[in-house]
């Protein structure tokens, strides 16, 4: 009975270490979407840097970004077409105080505001 114990004990311990590796995420820094009245996609012009290493847009090494909205709602599309403020058919709505764990092409990322006065706020990541 012992060795069961010690064997699933180990077991355990081995997929936590393999999920905590699988979860691994190095920070790259912070930038902020405020002007969304028409649809804005990721660059350094329009994504300010909010601390890190780089000036704006999307850091080089980043592959994941957790994107989220505050203050209103906003829509956003991933495959390079602009978004409009109706959801549904003119992209995927993201609710204000939600977010979006992000791991697709940042270049076709767009979003836009459903009302006047959204702030999106994207954390990029490097995922390994």
């Amino acid at each position: 009975m012992r060795r069961v114990l010690i064997a699933a004990f180990a077991l355990l311990l081995a997929c936590g270490a393999a999920r905590s590796q699988a979860l691994r995420t190095t920070p790259l820094g912070v930038c902020v979407l405020s002007s969304l009245s028409a649809a804005t996609s990721l660059t350094p012009t329009t994504c300010v840097s909010q601390g890190g290493a780089y000036q704006g847009g999307v850091p080089p090494r980043a592959n994941y970004a957790v994107i989220c909205a505050y203050a209103q709602n906003v829509v956003y599309r991933d495959d390079g077409v602009a978004p409009t403020a109706t959801a549904g058919t003119g992209g995927t709505l993201l609710q204000a105080n939600f977010c979006l764990p992000f791991a697709g092409n940042f270049q076709q990322f767009q979003v836009i505001q459903q009302a006047s006065g959204a702030i999106v706020i994207v954390d990029f990541k490097l995922q390994q």
